[in-house]
């Protein structure tokens, strides 16, 4: 059956050495301080891991388990399989009655900036903003003014 290879080590930077020197382990058993094991963990790259113990990890349903590059693809156990296996699709729907002929090459200057402008930011000038942020205060202002007005 398999083998458990404990290997023993010098430092840290060993074990990193060790670990990513070879392919990436579909489990990797850290023994030692949590905060060691963090360390490990945060430098390099493996699929389940358990600290202070062997095999648990993979009993685990709420955990998923599965590999990194050669030792597997993807994650199994639970919803995390389920997840895994399904195709989780992306659907939009689009009214076609407004279409806009901005939205289709070729594209002037004027057309790039407001793509630009609802792609990256931002969609309103600063100053414009800060001036219905404002007019909305002074509507809300007046609104509880009055609420309260017809409450006397």
């Amino acid at each position: 059956g398999p083998v458990l290879p404990i290997l023993p080590v010098d430092s840290l930077d060993d074990i990193v050495e060790r670990v990513n020197a070879g392919e990436k382990p579909l489990a990797l058993y850290i023994f030692g301080p949590e905060a060691d094991a963090a360390e490990i963990i945060r430098r390099t790259s493996s699929g389940g891991v358990c600290v202070n113990d062997t095999i648990f990890h993979i009993a685990n349903p709420s955990l998923p388990f599965g590999g990194v590059g050669g030792s597997g693809m993807g994650r199994y156990h639970g919803k995390y399989g389920f997840d895994e296996l399904s195709h989780l699709r992306g659907v939009m729907y689009r009214k076609t009655w407004v279409d806009p002929a901005m939205r289709y090459p070729p594209y002037n200057d004027a057309n790039m900036r407001l793509f630009e402008r609802l792609m990256v930011g931002p969609l309103l000038p600063p100053g414009v903003k800060k001036a219905a942020i404002a007019s909305a205060g002074v509507a809300v202002a007046g609104v509880v003014a009055l609420a309260f007005r017809s409450r006397l």
